[in-house]
């Protein structure tokens, strides 16, 4: 299997775009909120490739070169990343066919990959953007799958919740600025009673009231944009979003994104909030 990096372009363009719609993944790059909070509601895959090119470009790579790569330069890197003695005085001696030779089938280099192999190269992991690229640039025919890295996985944008992500972002942006502006000491707080009252107080905060009327305003199984539903209760599902139980469509009951909706009476009052009514 010959190696081209069209998927990593591609994956590249598509962290651009997501970026741009959840700009709260920004502030992990720039650490004003950890890496963390943001795992476990649905953007894992994201926040992994961040994480990977972040790494890379940390130690020295790019995820993709537009220049040629040496061996030599490959070699170096293996190296330099590796933490197994035994395995970098090996690699420091192989040959550019000995390391072309163990991309031929999955059991060379999986001795290299396993950790309890007196041969473990770490740095062959932590190398991968400049591997794949020399193998990629010099066609060489690798027999077996890479579908594990980021270059063969490509990325998905999630189609909701850039609503409730860019509120999230507001809201810990506004207090952030209150505590500032008002000059709260909150090294003079309880930090654990603190973050557990808010967590009680706004999930009564984010309940849908029962019998609240919601148009359909994103594609979603089993509702239609435009119409009006009713609904019957919420909940805060696993990932942390709202969910709200209406009937759909053929006039069955289920738990729908709070995001696919607009509740419309809430809907009334930003207007006549704008209008200063």
């Amino acid at each position: 299997m010959i190696l081209n990096t069209d998927i990593i372009k591609e994956n590249l363009e598509i962290l651009k775009i997501f970026l741009d719609k959840y700009p709260i993944f920004k502030d992990i790059e720039s650490g004003d909120i950890m890496e963390s909070s943001l795992y476990g509601i649905g953007f894992d895959s994201i926040i992994s490739f961040m994480r990977f090119k972040k790494d890379s470009e940390k130690n020295g790579m790019n995820l993709i070169y537009n220049r040629r790569v040496s061996f030599l330069e490959v070699k170096r890197k293996i190296v330099e990343l590796n933490e197994n003695f035994e395995s970098t005085q090996m690699f420091s001696n192989k040959t550019e066919k000995s390391f072309i030779g163990i991309w031929k089938n999955y059991k060379s280099i999986h001795r290299y990959l396993k950790i309890k192999n007196i041969s473990f190269t770490p740095g062959i992991n932590k190398s991968l953007p400049i591997i794949y690229n020399y193998l990629s640039q010099n066609k060489i025919d690798v027999g077996f799958s890479l579908d594990w890295t980021h270059y063969s996985k490509k990325l998905n944008i999630p189609e909701l919740y850039s609503r409730e992500m860019n509120m999230t972002k507001s809201l810990i942006d506004s207090f952030l600025e209150y505590a500032k502006e008002d000059e709260l000491d909150i090294r003079k707080s309880n930090i654990k009673l603190l973050t557990s009252e808010l967590k009680s107080k706004l999930s009564k905060l984010a309940v849908i009231d029962p019998g609240s009327q919601l148009k359909c305003i994103s594609d979603h199984s089993g509702v239609t944009i435009g119409k009006y539903y009713t609904n019957l209760k919420s909940q805060i599902n696993g990932y942390g979003f709202i969910e709200v139980r209406i009937k759909n469509n053929v006039d069955i009951e289920s738990w729908i994104p709070y995001s696919v909706f607009e509740e419309v009476s809430r809907n009334r009052q930003d207007i006549l909030r704008n209008l200063g009514i």
